[in-house]
């Protein structure tokens, strides 16, 4: 019965032993894992170095440069995993990514996501351009004098882009688009701001375009209208077009005859003429005499106005020829000589006076004796002179 007993009291001295067993098993095991926690940091360290000395991120396709070579490989290899950490700028640094990188603030400019194309691995105050294909907008988005610097209160009044005059890296004025300038030019063409007009420059407005484009002071067009000075302050053969050699003698204001857009005369203001008629009327620079005119003298305006060549009054004064080379006697006409003023006078056909001696005919072919009259022939001179019907003899 003792024997009988021995195999129970043996039973649980073996189960206390296999439970202390178990406890003690999971006593070190809990002692092993906080004791590799704590030296976890210190491992890492090690393993870091120990990479830092032997592996080439080189040949991973992403060399490690700038602030990229002294982050820990933890902070982009998140959890250990190394296949599929991103390589792109947006990978790490934007805030939909799980690695541990600075994002993109609230107040950065518009742009895409290609951080080097401004910035350099080596901080982000290293701004090589902010003017790459990655900016986005127009240039106000961030030239506003709030972000960066703007249009300065002395800036000429435009709806511009800012690259329509001034390059990416400088804002000195390459270039000049003047179609969106809503000034005059005098606002900047003053001399200061930009060239302005010479001290030599003609009288004029202060409106460049009259004369000039926008591409170049060259003169492709002049407006006449905004010339202030007289003619001649160009057109004096030095700074433009002047009267040519052969000109005819007048004033030298040269819209008496021409107009702006051409030299062709096409009016003649005759009170600019200095010369005589014939100067310029003798059939070769202006049309002259025709070769049935009468014998006259050049005096055009003796007979002739300005404005039309048909004759409003004739200055017989001028006229060499006799009387007959123009005038022609009526069917009608007492039988006399040719030299009309004889009788009558240069303003009128009436008859202030007969010269008896240019009449040929006899008296009776005009005069018609009363009817009281005494009976006598018809000559009248026997009894009366040409002067009075008074009776000075009677034959």
């Amino acid at each position: 019965m003792t024997f009988g007993k021995h195999p129970d009291g043996f039973g649980v001295g073996m189960n206390v032993k296999i439970k202390a067993a178990k406890f003690l098993r999971t006593l070190l095991t809990w002692y092993l894992l906080i004791f590799s926690v704590l030296l976890l940091p210190v491992n890492a360290q090690a393993i870091q170095s120990i990479n830092d000395k032997e592996f080439d991120h080189f040949g991973t396709g992403f060399p490690l440069n700038g602030v990229h070579a002294r982050v820990n490989c933890e902070s982009c290899h998140v959890r250990g995993v190394f296949k599929g950490t991103p390589t792109s700028c947006k990978g790490c640094h934007d805030s939909a990514s799980s690695v541990s990188a600075s994002r993109k603030p609230i107040n950065h400019i518009p742009t895409f996501s290609a951080c080097e194309e401004c910035h350099t691995e080596s901080s982000w105050q290293d701004i090589l351009n902010v003017h790459s294909a990655e900016a986005l907008g127009r240039c106000i988005t961030c030239h506003n004098s709030i972000q960066v610097i703007g249009k300065s209160v002395q800036h000429v009044a435009t709806t511009n882009e800012c690259d329509a005059c001034h390059g990416t890296y400088e804002w000195d004025v390459d270039r000049m688009d003047h179609d969106l300038i809503s000034v005059e030019c005098a606002f900047c063409h003053n001399g200061q701001v930009a060239r302005g007009k010479s001290a030599q420059h003609i009288a004029s407005l202060n409106d460049c375009q009259d004369c000039h484009d926008t591409r170049r002071w060259q003169v492709t067009n002049v407006n006449h209208d905004a010339v202030t000075g007289v003619c001649q302050s160009c057109h004096n053969a030095i700074i433009a077009t002047g009267k040519s050699l052969n000109h005819i003698q007048s004033a030298s204001n040269c819209v008496d005859c021409h107009t702006p857009n051409s030299w062709s005369v096409e009016r003649v203001d005759h009170a600019s003429v200095r010369g005589a008629c014939e100067s310029c009327h003798n059939g070769t620079q202006a049309q002259g005499k025709s070769a049935t005119h009468i014998n006259s003298l050049n005096t055009c305006n003796d007979c002739h106005t300005t404005n039309n060549w048909e004759p409003l009054r004739v200055d017989h004064g001028s006229v060499i020829g006799v009387c007959s080379s123009c005038h022609e006697k009526s069917p009608d006409h007492i039988n006399s000589l040719d030299t009309c003023d004889d009788c009558h006078s240069t303003n009128s056909w009436e008859t202030n006076l007969v010269d008896h001696s240019a009449v040929i005919g006899s008296c009776n072919t005009c005069h018609q004796k009363p009817v009281n009259h005494i009976e006598s022939s018809n000559d009248c001179g026997d009894c009366h002179s040409t002067i009075s019907w008074e009776t000075d003899v009677v034959n």
